[in-house]
């Protein structure tokens, strides 16, 4: 089957995320106007702190089901926080290594993780 053309008349959805992302706030209006609204866009370092918080929380958390989510969610967490912006890391670390309990846990975990994924890198760093 032939491939579609995009119509330029039509701007794309990734155009229009683009253009609302330039100003960090904007519409985003589907053609219809099904899904037209404000849409706010935070920093990406932002939302990544504040979702390595919600896995410090929910690694404390006294239902099982969430600390075992905990552990499936930080290393990719970890990697993307890496290739972001480690120094969110290197904050968060310092902040929560000190503590007791889930902070420096969470905290030794995410190092694990952080140093695993760094030693996959060592054949093309030596």
């Amino acid at each position: 089957s032939p491939c579609k053309r995009h119509d330029p008349a039509v701007p794309s959805l990734l155009d229009r995320l683009s253009d609302a992302s330039d100003s960090m706030s904007g519409q985003i209006q589907h053609p219809g106007g099904e899904f037209e609204g404000t849409v706010q866009f935070e920093p990406l370092g932002t939302v990544l702190t504040r979702i390595l918080h919600e896995v410090l929380n929910s690694a404390g958390d006294v239902r099982w089901e969430l600390r075992r989510m905990t552990l499936q969610v930080l290393p990719l967490l970890t990697v993307a926080s890496i290739w972001h912006d480690i120094g969110l890391l290197e904050q968060l670390w310092s902040s929560w290594l000190p503590q007791d309990g889930p902070p420096a846990y969470v905290a030794a975990l995410s190092i694990r993780e952080a140093v695993l994924r760094t030693l996959e890198y060592t054949d093309f760093t030596s």
